[in-house]
């Protein structure tokens, strides 16, 4: 009995916290205020009742005055008291949303035929207040799932196939209007009723539509059907489309949610809760769960918890949980918690997982991101510059979270007799000691030119105690456990032997030369942390860029030392900050010593014209990351392979690219360029870009 009385009293109780949660309109509460501002008097009432309000200001007169003294009052009948205007009121949980009051739909039917199991219904879509006709609005099916919209004359025809049942219910949605829902009992009809739901616009999510790709790719037709249909999706096994205006679901294709979704080019769906896959492209209007793969991009409007596979771009527009890999870009504008993985950029709104990638970026992180930059808003970044008992001028900028943070770095040694040259990545992590003091444990994996060529590999292991004489200046020192591994066989005159190599003679070492050592660091570092997300500054606002540029570089491989060229490039601009663009120019590849023969005869000057195809990817408001692939064309013929050029007349090329955007119209562009079939023809480079636009 005691058992059966703590069960009921719970229950009792549980009821009266959900009744009471569910009924904030109803509360009774005392104010008094004299000539005070509405939205004053609104954020009082919300005290009182324990909740919050929400509403565009838009609405309300925010600055008028209100005078009132009530005890005991309804709360719904107070706000109609001091508002004043025709607004409706809808509870969400601990929010009383206050919206314009919405307008009622009629509809004047015109013809209702039905016969050989198939029902015919066409009319005309009204304003029940003044009768006027209204163009796009949506009049659909919810259980077959057909619809149209009404043309420019407010009227529309909707067939439809026998469902057996005694009458079918039509439904008539437009934005800033009710829902109507009209029921037909054969060719009669029977009743009308209003849809009172919540206001769908404020808890469903068509930003899709709003984003470069969806804009483009989604047309007009389905742009309106998702202003006027917010509130309702049905859930159905499996759609086809050939294109987002050709799908087995027709106009509701962006209201179903799909077990199975099958884009053979690109599609537009609800969502998808089991797999989905496309040529092309995938768009969810609102969630993404388990599997998605296409061969461009994906786009979700909402969460995305799975496996998300691009060849290019992978966005969602709420959080992650689970894996995104693209080939080059992976964003998403909620919480990751899960892993990005991607050849150029990653990007996450709150990161609880990890990023692998060229250029990372994270609002905030309690994670992890590996890569050549970190951009972390409440992370750090150091630009130092020091000296070692090997190289006297080594420059390294570290990136990422005190945690874990990782060091992109370029060095030499600067004399005559003694050179050599390092570029390299390292990882590591910074702790605080006390007061100005830190310490900063890090290991480096280096690429070295210790004889002409990049064959050499040189590891360190290092630690530095670093005292802070500023907020952002610092100087360090410390010890570094050294292992240098050289490829070549014989001491390059003019460079250093750090791995002891013999002398030049007339018998190859067979053995791999390597040196193991203790050795210092000192240096000077400036730290600083990256400012929080600015709002994303649109440098230009054409759909459409030309693109010329002047370009030079610094081959990689013996003998040629300079590449000069010009390039051409068309853009087009998805949205804020993503591009995408063709180039095609001429580059020229030399040699700045032109008198020995002998090189002129066995290394002749040639060029090349590409023709690529690439993305551009801004990184806050003036920088960009950006990758292109495509094909080089020889211009040159008859060129001997052995010496590193190959008879072929076009070869595979990539080329990663680093940029920065002065201005709307001037920009510079540092990038590695491959081509893959001729090795001269790899090359550093940097270009001055001017670009205008072609439309607006």
């Amino acid at each position: 009995m005691r058992e059966y009385f703590y069960k009921t009293l719970f229950f009792l109780t549980l009821f009266c916290t959900v009744a009471n949660a569910q009924n904030l309109l109803q509360k009774e509460i005392n104010l008094e205020v004299k000539e005070r501002r509405l939205s004053l008097v609104l954020e009082q009432i919300a005290s009182k009742g324990g909740f919050s309000f929400s509403y565009n200001g838009l609405i309300l007169p925010q600055d008028s005055l209100v005078s009132i003294s009530v005890k005991n009052m309804p709360i719904s009948v107070l706000l109609t008291r001091i508002i004043r205007r025709k607004v409706d009121y809808l509870e969400s949980g601990h929010f009383i949303v206050i919206r314009g009051a919405l307008k009622h739909l009629g509809m004047i039917t015109s013809d209702i035929v039905s016969g050989n199991n198939l029902f015919s219904i066409s009319g005309i879509v009204v304003d029940q207040a003044s009768g006027e006709r209204l163009q796009n609005a949506s009049v659909y099916e919810k259980l077959k799932l057909v619809s149209t919209l009404t043309d420019e004359h407010g009227y529309f025809r909707l067939r439809l196939r026998s469902n057996g049942q005694l009458s079918t219910g039509i439904t008539l949605s437009k934005q800033g209007y009710r829902d109507t829902t009209i029921f037909f009992l054969e060719t009669i009809s029977v009743f009308r009723g209003k849809n009172d739901k919540e206001d769908k616009s404020m808890f469903s999510n068509s930003n899709v539509e709003h984003t470069g790709f969806g804009n483009a790719l989604i047309s007009a037709r389905k742009k309106f059907q998702s202003l006027n249909i917010t509130g309702f999706f049905a859930n159905r096994p499996f759609q086809v489309s050939v294109a987002p205006d050709v799908s087995t679901r027709g106009m509701m294709g962006p209201q179903v949610i799909n077990n199975f979704s099958l884009n053979l080019t690109g599609g537009y769906t609800g969502g998808v809760e089991g797999v989905e896959m496309a040529g092309v492209f995938n768009i969810n209007k609102m969630d993404m769960r388990y599997f998605q793969m296409a061969g461009i991009f994906n786009l979700t409007g909402g969460t995305a918890r799975g496996l998300q596979l691009a060849g290019v771009n992978n966005r969602t527009l709420g959080d992650m949980n689970g894996l995104q890999a693209a080939g080059f870009i992976n964003s998403t504008e909620g919480t990751l918690r899960g892993v990005q993985i991607s050849a150029l950029n990653n990007s996450a709104g709150n990161l609880k997982g990890v990023q692998v990638g060229l250029v990372n970026v994270a609002d905030s992180s309690s994670g992890l991101s590996i890569g050549l930059i970190n951009i972390i808003r409440n992370g750090f970044y150091s630009v130092s510059y020091s000296a070692t008992g090997e190289m006297n001028a080594i420059t390294t900028l570290k990136t990422g979270s005190k945690r874990l943070y990782t060091a992109l770095i370029i060095g030499s040694n600067i004399s005559a007799n003694e050179r050599q040259y390092v570029v390299g990545l390292g990882l590591g992590t910074r702790l605080k000691i006390a007061g100005p003091l830190f310490a900063d444990l890090q290991a480096d994996f280096l690429l070295a030119n210790g004889g002409g060529v990049w064959d050499d590999r040189w590891m360190r292991l290092h630690g530095s105690l670093n005292i802070a004489l500023s907020k952002k200046l610092s100087i360090f020192a410390g010890p570094v456990l050294n292992r240098y591994v050289a490829n070549s066989g014989f001491h390059v005159k003019g460079y250093q032997n750090l791995a002891n190599l013999p002398e030049y003679s007339a018998t190859y070492p067979i053995d791999e030369h390597f040196r193991n050592w203790l050795g210092w660091q000192a240096g000077i570092a400036f730290n600083s942390a990256f400012r929080a997300a600015a709002r994303q500054e649109v440098l230009s606002s054409a759909d459409w860029e030309m693109e010329v540029g002047l370009s030079a570089g610094k081959p990689i491989n013996y003998p040629y030392t300079i590449a000069i060229g010009t390039e051409i490039s068309v853009k087009k601009r998805f949205d804020e900050s993503f591009y995408g663009l063709f180039t095609t120019g001429y580059t020229h590849f030399t040699y700045s010593d032109r008198t020995q023969n002998v090189l002129a005869w066995m290394y002749p000057s040639f060029g090349i014209i590409p023709l690529k195809a690439g993305i551009r990817k801004m990184i806050g408001t003036k920088f960009y990351i950006g990758g292109d692939l495509g094909f080089a064309f020889l211009t040159s013929r008859g060129i001997d392979p052995g010496l590193g050029l190959s008879h072929a007349r076009s070869s595979f090329l990539y080329m990663p690219n680093l940029g920065y955007q002065f201005s709307s119209r001037i920009g510079l562009q540092v990038r590695y360029e491959d081509v893959r079939s001729v090795t001269n023809a790899k090359q550093f480079a940097v270009k001055l870009s001017y670009k205008f636009p072609l439309s607006k």
